[in-house]
């Protein structure tokens, strides 16, 4: 079920991660001391945008062999203004960062992202 937005998050900094219960991407933003998951859609923009991976979730989840949250993308929330054209990707158990899918190489940030279904494209920013 698709939990429309109800707050502006034009502009606002905040995070995504792909919500595998429903299939859509999950965003979180911060309000006070907390984070919110403020809405559940389809298709997300970010640009500035560094991808984040929590080392003992990741590592629980290796170990455990059963998902948790707790691998994101972060970056302010956009209009599509571009269509990134390199497919990047994260499995933990292939590896503890995110990867270009083409060369498996890590990366770390980009400058424009696009989550749309259960693909993630990114234009990257030469940072490796």
């Amino acid at each position: 079920m698709i939990r429309a937005l109800t707050i502006d998050l034009e502009g606002q900094v905040g995070k995504v991660y792909r919500n595998l219960k429903n299939g859509l991407w999950s965003i979180l933003f911060k309000m006070g001391d907390k984070e919110w998951v403020v809405a559940h859609v389809a298709t997300v923009n970010l640009v500035n945008v560094t991808f984040q991976v929590r080392e003992a979730g990741w590592l629980r989840v290796v170990h455990e062999r059963r998902k948790n949250i707790h691998a994101f993308a972060q970056g302010t929330y956009m209009a599509a203004n571009s269509a990134p054209a390199t497919a990047i990707s994260y499995n933990p158990y292939q590896a503890g960062h995110f990867y270009c899918e083409a060369n498996r190489q890590p990366i770390y940030s980009a400058s424009h992202v696009r989550l749309a279904g259960v693909q993630a494209f990114a234009t990257l920013n030469g940072l490796f």
